[in-house]
């Protein structure tokens, strides 16, 4: 269909399909020491300018959609890795989303492992310090001397103690997966 960009990542268009390929998939995998990544944490549902398309959905279209399929792996399976999407959900990037990575990922499915972007390259696209206090755990493609983040350094961080503390428990949530794979 012409919905989702990526089809041909995904386990299936039906999202309870999905829901159960990936939670048996991630289930056997974690059972095995392997950290799984989902890929794109959610909503990517177009192709062309998926660096600036805007998913507008219902909460129950998002729900029964694309939250769904990724529910199984993530919730159920026990998946501790997910990969966000380039799109935006709504008007917020989706690594910057805090409705759908903390309060539905983390506090309502569960998840303790780490999230990280998809390739950003040298672009604003992730929205580097409302990802991190969204839990964005790690960014896909930004260099130390990337011109739109300037976070790299202690004072910027320092002055700041909700980024700090999201920082903290980012990295919680990475030595967590990895100390369970």
């Amino acid at each position: 269909t012409p919905y989702s960009g990526r089809n041909a990542e995904y386990y299936s268009e039906d999202a309870v399909m999905s829901y159960i390929c990936g939670r048996e998939q991630v289930d056997e995998m974690s059972r095995r020491g392997q950290v799984t990544m989902m890929t794109h944490f959610t909503g990517n549902d177009f192709e062309t300018n998926r660096h600036g398309v805007a998913t507008f959905m219902t909460e129950q279209t998002y729900r029964q959609g694309p939250l769904k399929g990724m529910e199984g792996a993530l919730a159920d399976g026990g998946s501790l890795g997910v990969m966000t999407a380039y799109n935006r959900i709504g008007m917020v990037a989706s690594s910057a989303n805090y409705g759908v990575q903390v309060e539905i990922l983390r506090n309502e499915w569960g998840f303790k492992g780490y999230s990280v972007t998809d390739f950003t390259g040298l672009n604003p696209v992730a929205a580097p310090k409302e990802s991190i206090l969204a839990g964005t755990t790690a960014f896909c493609g930004f260099g130390a001397n990337d011109p739109y983040i300037n976070l790299n350094n202690l004072n910027t961080i320092a002055a700041d103690s909700r980024l700090a503390e999201a920082i903290q428990d980012g990295m919680h949530y990475v030595l967590y997966a990895i100390a369970n794979s």
